[in-house]
């Protein structure tokens, strides 16, 4: 039998006398526990003789109803002293305050649940004593002024008609500014009208970047909670306020530079930010996840980076998401689209950065995925094979090299008609059948040049283990464009020409270049005349 159990045993009901109800509560909590009994009798000895006759009345008959409910010494009694002690004490509540909250606490002594008791007297003292509505160890909340008032509204209630909210956890904090509304302590349950939430932790001044919205509801227990329908305001980018839903979480040791919260996500799919960085437009979704803006596209719809050249858009990169941060744009896949007179230079999928302040473009083909196939140069009728692109963009030279660190750059450029019979031949290995025919017949049973590994496992019986390692090979080569998260590929007019010249129904040449060479671009593009030097 616990200790506090143990003085409820040996006390059937407190005497509605002061100085022997003072004696008879300080035998109750140090016969529970000692030391924190004599504390807590310590302090409310120095308001016991506050208390007036009537109140007195209220207290003893509050205590024995406690007492035949079998309520406990620690944390129950001990909170219940303390809560009324500051009653009296606070100078802000009076005896009317008291009655009508021991009328709510006798209300809540019918509840066939004893917690919702405990954690109301939990609350009411983290309230009273330290002005938080709630208090765990995981986290925090406060109010910033004690403009409140308890309620019964079938379970208890504390309205709060204005306060600055603010949840406190692993060393950081949230605040929400400008609302009001009811806390159901029992619930540990927040129901908000109206607020506004900055950016400060990310950077941002408090008026340049915030939201602000109506009602909203917040489970206290958790350093977390999401409001919809907001308001979201970005002066740098937007005339007009955003629609949208905020996620916010605090978590430890994060620095402005890092911070990811709070997180704004657009409702609407499309926006168009002109200038985001100088000659730099944008178009897509729009999201601020602390200090970084996440451009989104759709399943339908990419989100795009507009580079112009002369005040005319020059470059294309299309991405289902952008990370946009003061000092740099990425994508860890993106496809990118050169507009050279009425041609093109395409790449399906590579990792893609924008340095704002150095103002350089790079992008990387990292053998992973569509990465793994080389550039379509339409303007120049060719194929490129390089690892890394890059652009000062204020520069008329394209760099095409390899990763920094190689000891020599190696580069290969082929001719869109480019055919040899041994290199044809070399493809097919040890298979029966040439994979490009096999391909081909595909294409001309279905009637389409966009396929899908299905279909080449339909028609061929092999594995999706074998047909997936071909199609990256085939990639690679520049013969088909692999969607490796979709399991699908775009069939190139390359293949199909390679199966016409392998029977000598078409014309072909053998123009290839290899490029290898020490602390040097392997090949250049000029924008004054593009000219493509190797």
């Amino acid at each position: 039998m616990s200790f506090s159990l143990q003085a409820q045993t040996t006390l059937k009901s407190f005497t509605p006398d002061s100085a022997t109800f003072f004696d008879e509560m300080e035998q109750f909590l140090t016969k529970s526990r000692n030391r924190e009994g004599v504390m807590v009798m310590d302090d409310f000895s120095w308001h016991w003789g506050s208390f007036s006759e009537g109140g007195r009345k209220e207290v003893y008959k509050m205590a024995n109803l406690m007492l035949k409910k079998r309520y406990r010494a620690f944390p129950d009694f001990k909170n219940y002293l303390y809560i009324i002690s500051k009653f009296v004490s606070s100078g802000k509540h009076n005896e009317l305050d008291l009655q009508e909250w021991h009328k709510i606490a006798i209300k809540l002594t019918k509840s066939k649940s004893k917690k919702k008791f405990t954690a109301y007297l939990e609350s009411c003292n983290v309230l009273l004593n330290e002005n938080l509505i709630y208090k765990s160890k995981a986290n925090s909340w406060a109010a910033n002024n004690d403009n409140y008032k308890f309620g019964f509204d079938k379970i208890p209630t504390i309205e709060f008609d204005s306060l600055t909210l603010t949840c406190y956890s692993k060393g950081d904090s949230s605040v929400i500014a400008n609302t009001k509304g009811i806390y159901y302590p029992t619930e540990q349950k927040w129901v908000g009208e109206g607020g506004k939430i900055t950016w400060e932790r990310a950077g941002f001044a408090k008026d340049s970047v915030y939201a602000t919205f109506n009602n909203y509801i917040i489970f206290l227990k958790s350093p977390k909670y999401t409001i919809e329908d907001v308001k979201f305001y970005n002066l740098k980018y937007f005339d007009v306020p955003l629609k949208g839903v905020i996620n916010e979480k605090i978590l430890a040791n994060v620095t402005t530079q890092k911070a990811s919260y709070p997180k704004f996500d657009s409702y609407e799919a499309i926006f168009s930010i002109k200038d985001i960085a100088k000659g730099v437009d944008y178009i897509g979704g729009f999201s601020l996840y602390g200090r970084k803006v996440v451009g989104r596209g759709t399943a339908e719809q990419d989100a795009y980076l507009i580079f112009k050249l002369k005040d005319t858009p020059f470059l294309k990169i299309a991405s289902k998401a952008f990370l946009i941060k003061p000092e740099k744009i990425v994508s860890q896949t993106a496809s990118v689209t050169f507009y050279v007179e009425n041609d093109s230079i395409f790449h399906p999928g590579l990792s893609f950065k924008f340095f704002v302040e150095d103002r350089t473009i790079s992008m990387i083909r990292d053998g992973k995925g569509t990465s793994i196939t080389p550039y379509i140069n339409s303007y120049h009728q060719i194929d490129m094979d390089f690892e890394v692109l890059e652009w000062k963009i204020d520069s008329p030279i394209i760099e095409f090299k390899n990763m920094p660190g190689a000891s020599v750059n190696r580069a290969r450029f082929f001719s869109r008609d480019y055919f040899r019979l041994n290199d044809y031949m070399s493809l097919m290995g040890t298979q029966e059948r040439h994979p490009l025919y096999t391909i081909k017949e595909i294409v001309s049973k279905l009637g389409t040049t966009s396929l899908t590994n299905r279909d080449v496992s339909a028609h061929t019986l092999q594995s999706n283990m074998r047909i997936e390692s071909m199609l990256l090979y085939l990639s690679n080569l520049g013969f088909i464009t692999y969607n490796y998260e979709a399991k699908s590929f775009e069939v190139k007019d390359k293949l199909l020409n390679w199966v016409k010249a392998s029977g000598g129904r078409i014309d072909y040449d053998v123009i290839g270049f290899f490029s290898s060479i020490k602390s040097k671009s392997n090949a250049t593009l000029s924008l004054l005349n593009y000219d493509l030097k190797m």
